[in-house]
């Protein structure tokens, strides 16, 4: 009798569960790649995993798993990173420091570093491991997510690579984004700057997304600027003032506000005249 696909997946869970929480410990990194082969030999259906321990990587088209082993394998992820997730939750301890029955391997960690492997491999599909990191995101209070995004940083170089942001780069931008909602400018100014980092050195300055291709502008955005002063006030304020004050030139700067607000208005002859 067929396995049906969920019984499939549990199999699978298991054997990835296994060798995230009962590894070695994830000091020695070198072992993620043996761990993650070796789960994937042990839990996919119909030995269909066997040939993956003698199998150079990243795997050529002729050598990586079908589409159906590549789903099943995502939706174990998923499900492995849920149950991690509910369990550092119930258990009181910060996500990214989670260990299963006292071990000393950190699971959420190694199962992060298990999946970015098998991304960079072409064992799954490229963009597993950035739904992984936007569902743990989702899912985290904004102190998990500091620890996750730290281990972002730490693998920026990975995450980065072409063959993975084709495919992740509109799933880290959401995740992201989402994260900076979340955020608030007053108190978590340090994290939004890390994420803004983090996003200028995953897309290049021509990326679509940063453009303004209909070269649209915030016309109800004004600053406002006192054109005029009254001549007692301004002695006033140049008496207090530590430096003089030069007028001119403070109407000058404050006045190119208009033009920045705006761009299309100097595109008259003389407004462009004015404005030079």
């Amino acid at each position: 009798m067929t396995c049906t696909f969920e019984e499939e997946r549990e199999k699978l869970e298991g054997c990835i569960r296994t060798a995230v929480c009962e590894g070695t410990d994830e000091s020695k990194s070198n072992t993620v790649d043996k761990d993650a082969v070796a789960a994937l030999v042990k839990g996919l259906p119909d030995g269909k995993g066997a040939g993956l321990h003698n199998a150079h990587y990243p795997l050529g088209a002729s050598e990586g798993l079908n589409v159906e082993l590549k789903v099943l394998m995502e939706h174990a992820l998923c499900r492995v990173t849920t149950d991690l997730m509910a369990e550092a939750s119930v258990a009181g301890t910060p996500l990214m420091s989670y260990s299963c029955h006292g071990s000393s391997v950190h699971c959420m960690r190694r199962l992060l570093d298990m999946s970015l492997w098998l991304s960079n491999n072409a064992v799954t599909e490229p963009g597993v491991i950035y739904t992984l990191l936007e569902q743990v995101m989702e899912g985290s209070t904004l102190s998990n997510c500091k620890d996750v995004f730290r281990w972002v940083e730490e693998h920026t170089d990975v995450l980065n690579k072409e063959v993975l942001m084709k495919r992740g780069k509109l799933i880290m931008l959401r995740t992201c984004n989402e994260l900076l909602r979340r955020l608030s400018k007053a108190n978590d100014t340090a994290f939004c700057g890390r994420i803004l980092m983090a996003l200028a050195s995953f897309f290049a300055l021509s990326e679509r997304s940063a453009l303004n291709l209909a070269s649209k502008t915030n016309t109800a955005n004004v600053t406002n600027c006192e054109k005029d002063y009254e001549e007692e006030e301004a002695m006033e304020t140049e008496a207090n003032a530590p430096q003089p004050v030069d007028r001119a030139a403070h109407q000058q700067f404050w006045g190119l506000q208009a033009t920045f607000q705006n761009p299309s208005s100097v595109l008259s002859l003389d407004a462009f005249d004015k404005f030079e």
